[in-house]
C-alpha cells in the first residue's frame, strides 16, 4: 500500500489518476526509441550489410515485447524473411534499407504539422495571463528558453512538467512523425490523459501559441 504521505505528494504533483501500466509504457517506448536509434545508426552509410542485419535480428529476438509493436514488428518480419533461406541477396538488402528509412522517418519541415498529433480541434482561444504553459518538441521560434521568456513577457507561467494545473501544452512545429516513440511523447501522452479526465490542458500548435507574440 502507498503510504498516505506519498499519496499526498502525488496529489500535489498532479500525478494521480495515471494508468497503472504507465511505467511499463515508459520502458517500452524507451526500448522502441533505442530500436529506432540502432536503425538510424545502421543507415548512416546508406547501406545495410549482412552483419548489421544479423545484429539487428539478434536485438529484436532479445526484445520480444518490442517486436510486437510498430515499427519493430515490420522490420522483424522483414529480417525473418531475409534470413529464412540462409542467403541474403542485394535485392533483400535494398528492401531492408528502404524499410528502415521508411520507419525511422525524420524531422518534418518548419511549416508542416503531423496530423497524428492530438491537437485540440478546434484550437482554443488563447489566454496568457496567469496561465500555465508547458513546451515539448523542437521549435521553429527558437530554443525552448526563448519560448519561456516570451511566454513570461505575456504574463504566462512556463513550467517543465505536465500537471493537473497545466493550461496549455505547446508542441513545437519541428515535431517528429514518430512522436509516440520519442522522449517528448511522454508529455503528450500525459496531457492527453489529463485532458480526457478534466478537459485540460489544451494541446496546441506552436503557430497558435506564437500568433499573439
Amino acid at each position: 500500500m502507498i503510504p498516505a504521505a506519498h499519496r499526498h505528494r502525488i496529489l500535489q504533483d498532479g500525478e494521480e489518476g495515471l494508468p497503472a501500466d504507465f511505467g511499463a509504457d515508459v520502458r517500452l517506448d524507451r526500448d522502441i526509441q533505442h530500436f529506432l536509434g540502432i536503425a538510424k545508426g545502421i543507415l548512416l552509410d546508406k547501406h545495410v550489410d549482412d552483419a548489421e542485419a544479423e545484429s539487428l535480428l539478434e536485438w529484436c529476438e532479445a526484445h520480444p515485447e518490442v517486436v510486437v509493436r510498430w515499427p519493430a514488428n515490420k522490420v522483424y518480419g522483414c529480417l525473418h524473411s531475409i534470413f529464412d533461406d540462409g542467403v541474403v541477396d542485394e535485392r533483400e538488402r535494398k528492401e531492408l534499407t528502404a524499410l528502415l528509412e521508411n520507419v525511422t522517418g525524420g524531422a518534418i519541415g518548419p511549416k508542416e504539422t503531423p496530423t497524428s498529433l492530438p491537437f485540440d480541434d478546434p484550437l482554443p482561444e488563447l489566454h496568457f495571463a496567469d496561465r500555465v504553459f508547458v513546451f515539448t518538441g523542437r521549435f521553429a521560434f527558437g530554443p525552448r528558453t526563448t519560448c519561456w521568456s516570451e511566454t513570461e513577457k505575456m504574463g504566462g507561467i512556463p513550467q517543465k512538467r505536465i500537471t493537473f494545473k497545466t493550461d496549455y501544452l505547446v508542441i513545437g512545429t519541428l515535431a517528429s512523425q514518430n512522436w509516440k516513440h520519442g522522449a517528448f511523447g511522454r508529455k503528450i501522452q500525459k496531457a492527453v490523459h489529463y485532458r480526457a479526465q478534466s478537459g485540460r490542458p489544451a494541446i496546441i500548435t506552436e503557430d497558435h501559441w506564437a500568433a499573439p507574440l
